[in-house]
């Protein structure tokens, strides 16, 4: 049947209950469904298109065709297709049946696979497949976002750049990974006596400095930020970071607190290096009992408010948390495009026979629309019909304003839940999920960590007790199956006395494993100092990651209209503890 060959792009209207129900929080859409109000599918053709796509999950390919040829709305034809020729494993498709479908749809979500799978299984005689339609920022249209890195500061300041530069910082690196410090010293001398630009000598020597903080050699971390150039400190800022951080182990909270503010108050920082930093001052002139100064700095850190130092400056000076969270006011004119969008009004098709993966894909398309109007009709649509990874993905791409559209995409609310329930609180898990896969269901590390919850097969097999390689590796993609996994897995680290209930040591036993945990508890000595401790660890990524989850955590919590207990303990100078709150 070629039907489909013929005009796909016709109108649809999603049915919906006008209440959604999302992590327990009440949405009314009804004046959403009003804007999206179209033909949509009848009962018959929804009914039609249920059995068809179950039907084709199980490979009985001929009572599909006999359903597919009853339809009388064929505009969903294309997934129905893809879904066929891109079965992993009871059908083989032929070059001429993707070639035709990317003719035909190639603006659908699958059209990138189809044609990789039709350039594999093209006859050298064949022409090539027409490539697929790609949505996206068009050339001058495209958001740029400010750089932080060396490199871009270098360039800034007209620092030449060669083969011989980066390889000079790729050996001074790989030296410090091997913890081999008194010879990357060696090394950058030998090449400042050679003429070495000072910008680059001081960049590698900050770098020195942090491999002797995390060996635990403060007083060699601070005489070697020392020798880095006055006239190049601006560009290896992190030499500031290392020396206060070392000279604050030290107990002279005076000196920490004079390169904490340098580095604070420097051009062309991240602001999560800023609110680190500002943090810290803040916190070296308190115990230097210089408070005036410390309220400056824990003020301009507390303006960095997604920040870990920047919620918890928040807490500790008494500034007001993030304010209303309810759903913003719905403007019809954000969503008229979707009337005109055959993106969008396939998606509410899909949406209305359940097939919310296949209308997720659809939308998230259109996130890399350019025109702002258009994005935040997509976000508030994403908000409405609890789609979280396309939320996220589109308020991510906004500037944030202060509207409560924006801040509800970046922290969204996911609708799954566990056959088996919750048994921890929602603020543990979506902060989890947050940082570990951006709430994308398919998401996987190249280390091969899969699903929301970035769960490797050989734990899921030893938290589960079922394998899930081989052909069960695709259900660590189920977003009840992965949460599941993941929130006992999270349960069965803080059973552990190792981790406990402590949320640092839990992040950083989810994201490093138990026993890099135990050597750095061992080989760190803090005190009660937490915040010492994270910014101890030797991981740059755990370190990160501790910060970004915990801050989600509280994050969450607000949102969910809870205290924050282990917000205010830490504030006070104790432990993030986890309590149930849910």
């Amino acid at each position: 049947m070629n039907k489909y060959l013929i005009g796909i792009f016709i109108g649809g209207y999603f049915t919906i209950s006008p209440i959604l129900s999302f992590a327990n929080e009440k949405v009314d859409i009804r004046t959403t469904q009003t804007v999206l109000d179209r033909h949509n599918l009848s009962s018959v053709d929804a009914a039609l298109y249920k059995s068809i796509f179950a039907l084709q999950r199980n490979g009985s390919w001929r009572k599909a065709d006999l359903e597919k040829q009853k339809l009388e709305d064929i505009s969903l034809l294309g997934h129905v297709l893809a879904q066929r020729y891109l079965h992993p494993t009871k059908y083989r498709s032929k070059y001429s049946e993707l070639a035709l479908w990317l003719k035909s749809f190639g603006d659908h979500p699958d059209a990138k696979r189809i044609y990789r799978l039709a350039l594999k299984r093209k006859p050298k005689s064949a022409r090539l497949p027409k490539k697929p339609f790609i949505y996206g920022p068009q050339k001058g249209n495209t958001l740029k976002r400010k750089s932080y890195g060396t490199y871009y500061r270098l360039r800034k300041a007209s620092v030449p750049i060669s083969s011989k530069t980066r390889n000079f910082h790729t050996k001074v690196r790989r030296l410090v990974a091997r913890q081999r410090l008194t010879l990357a010293g060696r090394f950058v001398d030998q090449f400042e006596k050679r003429g070495m630009h000072p910008a680059h000598i001081s960049i590698a020597r900050a770098r020195i400095s942090a491999g002797w903080f995390y060996y635990g050699n403060d007083t060699k971390t601070i005489d070697l930020a020392r020798k880095i150039d006055p006239r190049a400190r601006h560009l290896a800022p992190l030499g500031w970071w290392y020396s206060g951080l070392a000279l604050f182990r030290k107990n002279d909270f005076k000196a920490a607190a004079e390169n904490f503010e340098l580095l604070a108050l420097s051009d062309d920082i991240s602001a999560a290096s800023r609110a680190s930093a500002a943090f810290w001052a803040g916190r070296a002139n308190m115990i230097a009992r210089l408070p005036a100064r410390a309220f400056k700095f824990f003020k301009l850190a507390a303006r960095e408010k997604f920040q870990f130092y920047g919620i918890l400056a928040t807490q500790v000076i008494g500034l007001k948390f993030f304010g209303n969270w309810g759903p913003s006011s719905n403007n019809s004119a954000k969503l008229m495009f979707f009337k005109q969008h055959p993106s969008a009004q396939r998606a509410m098709k899909l949406f209305q026979i359940g097939e919310r993966a296949r209308a997720a894909r659809e939308l998230e398309q259109l996130s890399h629309d350019p025109n702002p109007r258009a994005q935040r009709a997509l976000l508030q649509s994403a908000d409405a019909l609890s789609m979280p990874r396309l939320a996220y993905q589109t308020a991510k791409s906004l500037e944030f304003d202060g509207t409560q559209l924006v801040l509800r995409g970046l922290y969204p609310l996911p609708p799954w839940s566990p056959k088996e329930g919750l048994i921890l609180d929602r603020a543990l898990i979506f902060a989890f999920m947050r940082q570990e896969s951006a709430f994308r269901t398919r998401a996987r590390s190249p280390a091969g960590a899969r699903g929301l919850m970035q769960l490797m097969p050989r734990t899921a097999l030893y938290i589960g007790g079922r394998n899930y390689r081989a052909r069960n590796i695709r259900r660590l993609y189920e977003p009840e199956i992965n949460i599941n996994l993941g929130q006992k897995y999270l349960a069965y680290l803080m059973e552990n006395d190792l981790v406990g209930p402590n949320l640092f040591l839990l992040a950083a036993a989810y994201n490093a494993g138990p026993g890099n945990l135990k050597k750095w508890r061992e080989k760190i000595n803090t005190g009660s100092d937490s915040l010492m401790f994270i910014e101890s660890i030797p991981s740059r990524e755990t370190r990160n990651f501790i910060e970004r989850v915990v801050a989600n955590f509280w994050i969450y919590r607000n949102r969910l209209g809870q205290p924050v207990p282990s917000l205010k303990s830490l504030a006070e100078g104790g432990i993030p503890m986890y309590q149930v709150l849910d």
